[in-house]
């Protein structure tokens, strides 16, 4: 039986298929859907394809609002706090009513307020709480 190395560990040729034509299914899905495409690579844990693929979308339409808060949440799961709230208020900006938008703007400033001094705190908790009522 034929085994195929990956970043994983090693691969049977069945598995390297299923993966290519998972792959595969998902390039298909991302022409038709991008945004869709994006959420089932994230709901797999292919984070690093789910943001080529989403800043691939942005450099087509730096105003995609979806594409936007995709690349806020990538960059939440990488721990890039910063980017990810650059991105999450973009979004709000380009789009106000936009709910997915407010909501990520509003974990980010939960996920900071985490880690925050006790000053900084009031002022995240202030921003989620404005976000959230939006």
């Amino acid at each position: 039986m034929s085994r195929f190395r990956c970043p994983g560990g090693w691969l049977t040729a069945a598995a390297a298929c299923t993966c290519t034509l998972f792959l595969g299914a998902i390039l298909a899905l991302a022409e038709a859907h991008p945004g869709h495409a994006i959420k089932k690579l994230i709901d797999a844990d292919h984070w690093k394809r789910a943001r080529a693929l989403a800043a691939a979308q942005l450099s087509a339409n730096p105003k995609d609002v979806a594409a936007l808060t995709w690349m806020s949440i990538i960059e939440e799961s990488f721990n890039r706090w910063d980017s990810a709230k650059s991105y999450a208020e973009q979004a709000v900006a380009a789009d106000p009513g936009y709910p997915d938008a407010h909501a990520q703007l509003a974990r980010i400033n939960a996920e900071m307020a985490e880690t925050a001094s006790v000053w900084k705190q009031v002022g995240f908790i202030r921003v989620m709480k404005r976000e959230l009522e939006a």
